[in-house]
């Protein structure tokens, strides 16, 4: 092969290779990338239009570009070769790149964004001309100044700025005259840069500027002090290393002085222009800020790297000041100008645009941007020899490191994630960032770069990025709690399973009955626990003030409508506080006082056949030993200062319909029959399929009977809402399961249907529990054990035989180490369990990172960073 050739291949390929990367990246299926997850659709927006064009420029501007910055331009043209066949192969070679890369871009595009042949068409033209704009741009823009930067500017400023003008000349037209009008513009615009660019190689000198000094002509009558200011020089070192980085981002200063200009054009064409609402151009113009977000992209990638080219880099580190004040002096620089440029400037110019629109927040957000952009070209500036190879490196660091950040969100929303929280950055951003400036300060002090320079910085980088995953990873899970005890020894027994204790909740107030009997009650409630505890997970469950219910002999008892509790005796008889809860906000020892009172419950009638009680929103369900079924509350009740509420005292139970089989009410409010019948609240099509229980509740059969009496039940919301419950015989059973009937019409509705599907084959299950997503159940010989299921977020709603097959095929593993369980009950994210010692413990079951933890103070706390403690809290002895 031609070594002309060869020599343009190496020249073009790493460029070629990023650009066609990127574009192949995004012409994955969209499955993979946003229609799970936005953050990902967001970076391939990101990357299509914003990251490809710009390597399509980068790609153009190698072609002369790196023969300018690295100095083999003036060898170029000494080749015994004519310059005409030197040119001829550089331009074919340029356009090949550019249309492997082009091809893949188009391609990328086709597959998420056009939705018909027309669309397809119509964005491949524009992108076509695109290319073409910026082939010949870059050969023109690179040959006439001779500095990649300002070339880079150039390239993409003169094009945008004649779309700018001619669709604003044009703007009263209808679309298809401006659209021509603009194929022609930049089509001629295209040529002329061609024969420009073809003109200017053809009689390009290689005699640069041979000395002198170029100094601005003397202003008559400009005061002293100005003169004096201009004279002045900075004697201190560190003063005299700050002018210098100054001088090296000269032409940076220049290009943010030009961007000005052409921002006040740009405003002044918005201010004073009429445009189409929603027009190409309006967006054009709106948009012009992003520019801005550029130069801190290029302030980072000069830094060092210019240095290096101009061979001054040597000279520098043999300075009389210690390397790493050059170091400090030089980055300080960089994210100063970055943010700068990145994020005051854009910010003065529109400040009553879209800082006024999106919050002062939003400032902060580009400042950081902009910081983060500098620092990461400013690293990959420390390991080239010229701005312009630094430019697309850093473009791909910036690539792969936004990924990574997304994937690190996705991942707390995975099946099995390595972590459910935002602690990743937390670790991640600060180690990266300290790895990034070690290995930057390591790289100024290198004299040249080499091959194994780089080998060592991406082996660095590899172990840093495996050093945060596992360090976070160890961290959310708490690793340091699984070199402790994970339960505390327990007492001796004075519960046993023979004659257990029943423990039962009702929102936050917890119901214990013992065998004798007598009620023990406390109010659980998950109260702030500081702002660092609950950022680090540290979710404590906090009693009151646990005490025994006067009295004895109690069979049920439960929290009724307003605080008030209500009780059913062994002897049938029905008991309710002796007053209502005050109304009006208290203070804690006033609302102490009131749960106290609520604890002082009194006989109401003089029956003694009730048998069964449940809580339904803002009355109660009573059943009868006849049989019959009750409800004591109001059928419709205003709460108003006229009206206080009078309490369950104010109000007489009403029997509800003639059937007199009524078994009971649950613990998750199902009505039973007796003949194995379920009835349950659900939003039916038409009411007259159930029974009214008043003007707002309709209780609806469930489709099939009871395999059989249910000793405990909860709900479960993992995937469909089910019930699973232990039956008599000890079965752990699916017994209920919610289920969209007619799905996709418009009379669909849920329906309850009974079922009969057993959870594993054992038959020695006492009892079972739920923490909303997750299920406990206790053995009879006194264990406890955990099943795991699937995330919820995994299956979503299921038909009910895929559910069926979710729940059985969990799988339980032993929760604790010890062996004296009586009773458990359910909580939100949690559950309770009581010892045969008489003491009670909270489990924290899930993690509630994926759902913000509500406190009763009715403040939602922030995001947990670590996983909750899975170890059991003791709450306190009901024998104390």
């Amino acid at each position: 092969m031609n070594p002309l050739i060869k020599k343009e291949i190496r020249l073009l390929l790493p460029g070629a290779l990023i650009g066609c990367g990127l574009a192949a990246f995004n012409a994955l299926p969209g499955r993979m990338w946003g229609q799970e997850y936005t953050e990902l659709a967001g970076l391939r927006g990101v990357i299509i239009f914003l990251l490809c064009p710009t390597m399509a420029i980068m790609i153009a501007l190698n072609s002369f570009g790196v023969e300018v910055t690295t100095g083999t331009f003036t060898s170029l043209l000494a080749q015994p070769v004519a310059r005409l066949k030197i040119w001829q192969t550089k331009i074919v070679l340029l356009a090949v790149a550019l249309l492997a890369m082009g091809s893949m871009w188009t391609f990328a595009v086709s597959v998420h964004y056009a939705k018909s042949p027309g669309d397809l068409y119509e964005l491949s033209g524009w992108m076509v001309l695109f290319v073409l704009a910026v082939y010949s741009g870059a050969l023109w823009t690179v040959l006439l100044l001779r500095q990649a930067a300002a070339a880079f500017w150039f390239t993409v400023l003169v094009p945008g700025t004649i779309l700018v003008i001619f669709a604003g000349l044009f703007n009263g037209d209808n679309d298809d005259v401006i659209e021509g009008v603009l194929v022609i513009a930049l089509g001629i615009y295209t040529l002329t840069g061609l024969f420009f660019a073809r003109w200017l190689f053809l009689r390009a000198q290689d005699v640069q500027w041979s000395g002198g000094t170029i100094a601005m002509p003397e202003m008559r009558g400009s005061p002293a002090w100005l003169s004096r200011l201009t004279a002045w020089r900075a004697t201190h070192p560190t003063l005299a290393l700050c002018r210098k980085e100054f001088q090296l981002q000269q032409s940076q200063f220049v290009m943010a002085f030009v961007l000005v200009i052409l921002h006040l054009g740009v405003l002044a064409t918005r201010n004073l222009g009429h445009f189409k609402k929603n027009s190409d151009t309006e967006y054009i113009l709106q948009s012009f800020w992003f520019l801005w977000l550029a130069m801190p992209f290029i302030v980072g990638c000069t830094a060092v790297a210019e240095e290096r080219k101009l061979g001054t880099h040597e000279g520098q580190l043999c300075l009389p000041v210690k390397r790493h004040t050059q170091f400090t002096i030089k980055l300080g620089m960089v994210l100063f100008l970055s943010v700068l440029f990145g994020a005051v400037m854009p910010s003065l110019f529109e400040w009553q645009g879209f800082l006024r629109e999106n919050g002062r927040e939003f400032f902060f957000v580009i400042a950081g941007i902009s910081a983060g952009t500098g620092m990461i070209s400013f690293y990959i500036s420390s390991l080239t020899r010229a701005t312009l190879q630094g430019l697309a490196p850093a473009l791909g660091y910036i690539v792969i490191l936004v990924f990574l950040g997304l994937q690190a969100k996705i991942e707390t929303r995975a099946p099995d994630p390595l972590w459910g929280s935002n602690l990743i950055f937390f670790i991640g951003i600060p180690v990266i960032a300290l790895v990034f400036l070690a290995l930057a300060y390591r790289n100024f002090r290198e004299l040249t770069v080499s091959l194994g320079v780089w080998l060592k910085n991406l082996l660095t980088l590899a172990i840093t990025l495996v050093f945060v995953i596992v360090a976070t990873t160890a961290t959310y899970y708490r690793i340091w709690e699984k070199l402790t005890p994970f339960e505390p020894p327990h007492g001796p027994a004075r519960l046993t399973l023979a004659a257990p204790a029943r423990i039962s909740q009702w929102g936050a107030e917890s119901f214990i009955r013992l065998p004798n009997g007598r009620i023990w009650i406390d109010y659980f409630s998950q109260k702030p626990t500081g702002f660092l505890n609950t950022v680090l997970g540290n979710f404590l469950l906090a009693t009151n003030s646990g005490a025994y219910l006067p009295g004895s002999d109690w069979l049920k008892i439960r929290q009724a409508p307003r605080q008030q509790l209500v009780g059913i005796k062994n002897d049938g008889t029905l008991w309710v506080s002796g007053k209502p809860w005050p109304e009006g906000s208290e203070n804690e020892q006033q609302y102490q006082k009131n749960q106290e009172a609520m604890r002082l419950l009194v006989q109401f009638g003089n029956d003694t056949n009730w048998n069964g009680l449940q809580r339904v929103n803002e009355f109660v369900l009573l059943t009868k030993t006849d049989g019959t079924l009750w409800r004591w509350g109001p059928s419709r009740y205003k709460n108003d200062p006229q009206h206080p509420w009078p309490g369950l005292q104010g109000f007489t139970p009403e029997r509800i319909g003639t059937e007199s089989n009524w078994a009971g009410i649950d613990e998750m409010d199902f009505l039973h029959k007796t003949d194995g019948s379920v009835w349950a609240q659900e939003n039916f099509p038409s009411d007259n399929m159930g029974m009214k229980i008043n003007n707002n509740w309709v209780f609806h059969p469930a489709t099939g009977t009871m395999p059989g009496n249910v000793r405990s039940s909860v709900d479960i919301w993992r995937w469909n809402r089910m019930q699973v419950g232990v039956l008599d015989n000890g079965q752990l059973n699916i017994w209920a399961i919610e289920h969209l009937e007619n799905e996709g019409k418009k009379n669909s509705y849920w329906e309850w249907i009974v079922t009969d599907h057993p959870i594993g084959q054992d038959t020695n299950w006492l009892a079972v529990a739920s923490s909303e997503r997750g299920l406990v159940s206790l053995r009879n010989d006194g264990t406890l054990w955990l099943w795991y299921l699937k995330p919820f977020d995994q299956s979503g709603w299921i038909d009910v035989n895929t559910a069926y097959r979710e729940l059985q095929s969990a799988t339980a593993a032993r929760l604790g180490t010890h062996s004296d369980w009586i009773a458990i009950t359910s909580g939100y994210g949690y559950i309770l369990s009581l010892a045969a010692d008489g003491s009670l413990w909270y489990w924290p079951i899930e993690s509630l990172s994926y759902d913000r933890q509500f406190f009763s103070t009715g403040a939602y706390a922030p995001d947990s960073l670590l996983d909750i403690s899975h170890k059991p809290q003791y709450l306190g002895n009901i024998f104390d």
